[in-house]
């Protein structure tokens, strides 16, 4: 008969947990003319796109120009974090670019806008890969 050596259990090194979410940079992943269509976006990033795994991604209704928008947003990255997520995305095909998460101001702070001079994009604009096959 063989003597066993009593198993000895590993020792196991916790780890911090993610908290995601936690920054104040956002990735905007497209402006759509509808809110179907910002959905449709949502949807193809949150399937597709991996390195915006564990942050929210929302649409928020924005007005420009007396035009109604749906912009689409990956929320709460650290600067790098969201230029490294944007050029995953692009490198994928898709469309972004990072600006300030202004969904984390409180109504009570000032906050500056500088006048936006670029022309809205058509009302049938629709992110890179995502019209609709025929």
């Amino acid at each position: 008969q063989i003597a066993r050596a009593p198993a000895s259990r590993a020792k196991l090194q916790p780890i911090a947990p993610v908290h995601a979410g936690t920054g104040n940079v956002a990735v905007q992943l497209g402006a759509f003319a509808t809110q179907d269509g910002a959905q449709r976006a949502l949807r193809h990033y949150a399937a597709r796109h991996t390195a915006l795994g564990g942050h929210k991604l929302s649409m928020v209704k924005v007005q420009v120009a007396n035009k109604i928008y749906w912009r689409v947003l990956a929320t709460g990255f650290a600067s790098r974090s969201a230029s490294a997520a944007c050029h995953s995305v692009t490198s994928g095909g898709g469309a972004c670019f990072v600006r300030a998460d202004l969904s984390r101001f409180q109504p009570s702070q000032p906050v500056g806008f500088a006048r936006n001079t670029a022309k809205p994009a058509p009302h049938n604009a629709i992110a890179p890969g995502l019209a609709r096959r025929k």
